[in-house]
């Protein structure tokens, strides 16, 4: 992907549930589904994995769980891979990581970074970062957690995408603003119904940054996760 693609491009919204939303005139809006009837022949730009809260449905049949996972991973229009990872509140944690693995081994293979789900799991999963020896960058979503997680994820190579709980007003995550790097940062709305011009809007707010320097820099994130 080149610079010229972004050129008209002010926001960028890294995960997107809102199948019904549409791309709005200066936006890029990554759609995500994990749903195993996803039809990507419809999309422009997309993320695609196995959630690790439906193991259980894609358990029932895994190879073609995963023969559709590879089929969406390896379409042109697919930039990254997931949500994956492990969720400590809903479902099988061991089954959870295997199909979690499965999704690091393709991410590797296919050069697509992945987009991490972690709710009370994010040592274990960094640990698991680790002992693959995974290269490629690993997007934390809706990211939530205090400054020494932050250090963590800057030291292993990863993203943090910011973008439900950080509009809370009691969000963790807004006591370490300032310990966030611009360079390692993203914004989603998630299965929020907002445009995600606001999620930026309330970054630069709380941030005191202006909000061209944070758009150009999201721009030069965006580039870098997907040529790298």
């Amino acid at each position: 992907m080149t610079s010229d693609l972004l050129k008209n491009i002010e926001f960028i919204d890294i995960l997107n549930h809102s199948q019904n939303s549409e791309s709005k005139e200066g936006q890029l809006i990554l759609k995500n589904s994990y749903d195993l009837n996803f039809n990507y022949y419809t999309q422009d730009l997309f993320s695609y994995g196995l959630h690790p809260w439906f193991v259980n449905d894609y358990q029932l049949n895994k190879d073609h769980s995963l023969q559709i996972l590879r089929s969406c991973a390896n379409n042109d229009s697919c930039l990254l891979i997931g949500e994956t990872g492990l969720d400590k509140l809903k479902g099988d944690t061991s089954l959870q990581e295997w199909f979690f693995r499965h999704q690091i081994e393709l991410s590797e293979e296919l050069k697509k970074p992945l987009i991490i789900h972690s709710v009370r799991q994010f040592d274990k999963i960094l640990s698991i970062r680790k002992e693959t020896k995974a290269t490629k960058a690993w997007i934390f979503h809706d990211f939530n957690g205090n400054g020494k997680m932050i250090e963590q994820l800057i030291s292993a190579g990863c993203y943090l995408s910011l973008g439900k709980n950080f509009l809370k007003a009691s969000s963790r995550i807004k006591k370490s603003i300032n310990d966030i790097p611009l360079k390692n940062l993203f914004f989603e709305t998630d299965e929020m119904r907002i445009d995600i011009s606001k999620v930026y809007q309330s970054f630069t707010s709380q941030r005191e940054i202006k909000l061209d320097l944070l758009t150009n820099q999201i721009k030069l994130n965006f580039l870098k996760l997907i040529n790298d």
